[in-house]
């Protein structure tokens, strides 16, 4: 074979080794699917009930999530809700389906499904204290946790700026969309989250945040379904520096070396020192001690169209 053809054999193949390795990086993932669960229990002992001394345990909620991850930005999530009825059976209902879709690169995730409404989830992850029940607004049936719908989630910052925008049936995650006159419309809801005061905490409700919901839609009979929520949080710092303790030791406290045979005779007829008390000495830092963890704290005031004059206070202070 002459040499030009070997020589250009070997180029062919370095050069189809070569377009092999990119080929290789850009296999697929795997898909990832995990499965969860939360639990909220109880003891409940009535204080008042001095008769009978009623007392129980009991599973108030609990949801079993399997998520799912796929290559190309998708994902996917299934929530069961396992909940006690008011006559104390078990009752079971979907709380979320939805796939999402995440451009490479892009802030921005679009979903599909039954899904998060802006608010609900937004103020139990800044709340923290959901085992102990519903937030005031959903309790109160102005909002709802889900809905069926479509959805968008952007954040900025790393969550400088975090913001929800839904089209929704607005009949909750427990009904579907209702018939009747007026029934046929949507729901349009937003949420925008700014954090004008950084901390330790970078999270979407970590900081000083102003936080604004706008919910605008029509129930059944064209009676409006409008709400406008507006809250300033802080998230407290999670890390608290601390302080150091620190030992040295002093120059009189250095040990004899090896020369040192006998003491000479200008000593030897002085009567022996006691230790110095300034052998051993230390030095501290101040020890800062870490403030007790708060729960962040929220204000929020709800209007409605017809007013319905109710504000809410969440957290402690």
């Amino acid at each position: 074979m002459p040499s030009f053809i070997r020589r250009a054999l070997g180029v062919a193949i370095v050069a189809a080794a070569a377009g092999a390795v990119p080929l290789a990086a850009q296999a697929p993932t795997p898909p990832q699917v995990t499965v969860g669960g939360l639990v909220y229990t109880q003891y409940l002992y009535q204080l008042k009930d001095t008769v009978n001394h009623f007392n129980s345990f009991d599973v108030t909620r609990a949801y079993v999530n399997v998520l799912g991850r796929f290559s190309g930005g998708v994902g996917t999530r299934v929530t069961a809700d396992i909940y006690r009825n008011a006559d104390g059976s078990l009752g079971y209902r979907l709380k979320y389906a939805f796939a999402t879709y995440t451009p490479q690169g892009s802030p921005l995730t679009f979903k599909l499904g039954q899904i998060h409404t802006p608010w609900v989830d937004w103020e139990e992850a800044l709340w923290d204290y959901r085992m102990q029940g519903q937030v005031a607004m959903e309790r109160a049936g102005y909002v709802s946790a889900a809905d069926f719908g479509a959805g968008v989630d952007g954040k900025w910052g790393p969550d400088k700026v975090n913001f929800q925008f839904t089209v929704v049936n607005g009949e909750t995650y427990k009904t579907g969309e209702v018939a009747g006159a007026g029934g046929q419309g949507k729901d349009a809801m937003a949420r925008i989250s700014v954090r004008v005061l950084d901390t330790n905490d970078s999270s979407r409700v970590g900081g000083l945040r102003i936080t604004g919901y706008a919910a605008y839609g029509r129930a059944a009979a064209y009676a409006d379904r409008n709400r406008y929520l507006a809250t300033l949080s802080t998230a407290p710092s999670s890390s608290p520096s601390r302080g150091r303790l620190r030992r040295r030791r002093t120059v009189s406290e250095r040990r004899p070396t090896a020369t040192s045979t006998a003491p000479s005779a200008s000593t030897s007829s002085r009567p022996p020192r006691p230790p110095s008390s300034r052998a051993w000495t230390s030095s501290t830092r101040r020890r800062e001690t870490p403030p007790t963890s708060r729960p962040a704290s929220s204000a929020a005031c709800l209007t409605s169209s017809p007013p319905i004059g109710a504000c809410s206070a969440t957290g402690t202070t």
